[in-house]
């Protein structure tokens, strides 16, 4: 995963933040009652921005570990990779997990039929 990628993912939560944070300014600088110092203002952003970038970076570094540990998943030979999907870390994922893991027990119950018929046609 690349972080432009990640940045695409997150897009609505980055419009989010500049509206808001474009609002909260907006508020600030308008209001004739509170005279803010534009020192403070820019304090204020500097921290909320920085902040935010934060929380961005690291939810790129968690997210991109879970998509390693899935490219792992795709490169090595197990035929039974479902029971190695990595840990999930959100309700999303936890939820593809156990959409899979069911199509996983539907393809094998599938597959052993399969086998069964296949081995009954050949004895017969």
């Amino acid at each position: 995963m690349k972080f432009i990628d990640y940045l695409k993912d997150k897009k609505y939560l980055i419009l989010f933040y500049i509206i808001h944070m474009t609002f909260i300014y907006a508020v600030v600088f308008l209001d004739t009652s509170n005279q803010m110092f534009s020192s403070n203002l820019a304090y204020m952003f500097f921290v909320a921005t920085s902040m935010f970038i934060i929380y961005l970076g690291v939810g790129f570094l968690r997210r991109k570990a879970y998509y390693r540990d899935f490219e792992k998943l795709k490169e090595g030979n197990n035929n039974n990779w479902v029971i190695h999907l990595p840990k999930e870390q959100s309700i999303e994922d936890k939820i593809y997990h156990k959409l899979i893991t069911k199509q996983d027990e539907v393809w094998r119950k599938e597959n052993t039929l399969y086998s069964e018929k296949a081995k009954e046609d050949l004895e017969f």
